[in-house]
C-alpha cells in the first residue's frame, strides 16, 4: 500500500532531503508521494519549519515530474500559500506557483488549465503580490514576478510594474536584470 504520513515524516527526517547521499531513497519517496499528495501538502503547510521545507522540496520534485499530481489539490494548495512563513518553504511554494503559471499559459492543453479556477488563480496572484511587497529573499521575488507576469491581466501588470519600478532603485543586480526583462515584456 501507499506510504503513511508517519512513514513520509520518517523519510524526510532520515534523508534530510539530501539528494547526493540519499538519491535512491528520495526517488522512491517521490514515487510514493505521487499517490499521497494530500499528506505532502499537509506537511508543507503544517507549520513545522523543519518538516515543511523538506515536504515542500518533495512536492516540488513531484510537480516537476508531472504537475498533474497537484491538479486535484489546487484548491487546498492555493488556500494555504499565503500562510507560509518560513522563507525556504516560501521559495519552493513560489517555484510551484511558477510551474502552475507556466502550465496554465501553455499552448498545449493540460490538466492544470482544465482544473485551475478563477478563484484559485486569484489566490496565487494575491500571494505573489504580497511577496513582491515584502522584503523576501531574491528567489521568492523572482518566482513571484514571473508568475504575476504569466497569470496577470492588465491591472496585475500595472501593479507589478509599479512595484518593480519602486524597488529597482534599491535592489540587487540580479533583481534589476529580472525586473527589466519583465518590464520590457509588459510594455
Amino acid at each position: 500500500g501507499e506510504m503513511t504520513k508517519a512513514e513520509i515524516i520518517t523519510e524526510l527526517i532520515e534523508t534530510k532531503c539530501d539528494v547526493r547521499t540519499h538519491r535512491d531513497r528520495l526517488c522512491r519517496l517521490i514515487g510514493e508521494c505521487e499517490n499521497n499528495v494530500p499528506d505532502l501538502l499537509d506537511l508543507t503547510f503544517g507549520g513545522d519549519d523543519y518538516l515543511s521545507f523538506r515536504a515542500s522540496r518533495i512536492l516540488e520534485f513531484v510537480c516537476k515530474q508531472n504537475l498533474d499530481y497537484l491538479a486535484p489539490h489546487l484548491a487546498f494548495f492555493t488556500k494555504n500559500i499565503s500562510q507560509v512563513s518560513h522563507h525556504s518553504t516560501k521559495r519552493v511554494v513560489g517555484k510551484i506557483c511558477e510551474l502552475i503559471a507556466y502550465a496554465y499559459t501553455h499552448k498545449q492543453s493540460n490538466l492544470t488549465q482544465e482544473t485551475l479556477t478563477g478563484k484559485q488563480k486569484e489566490r496565487i496572484i494575491t500571494a505573489c503580490l504580497d511577496w513582491m511587497i515584502q522584503p523576501e529573499k531574491m528567489a521568492v521575488h523572482a518566482y513571484a514576478m514571473q508568475t504575476l507576469f504569466l497569470l496577470g491581466e492588465k491591472w496585475v501588470h500595472e501593479e507589478l510594474k509599479q512595484i518593480l519600478e519602486d524597488k529597482m532603485a534599491f535592489a540587487s543586480v540580479g533583481y534589476v536584470a529580472r525586473a527589466r526583462k519583465i518590464l520590457k515584456a509588459i510594455r
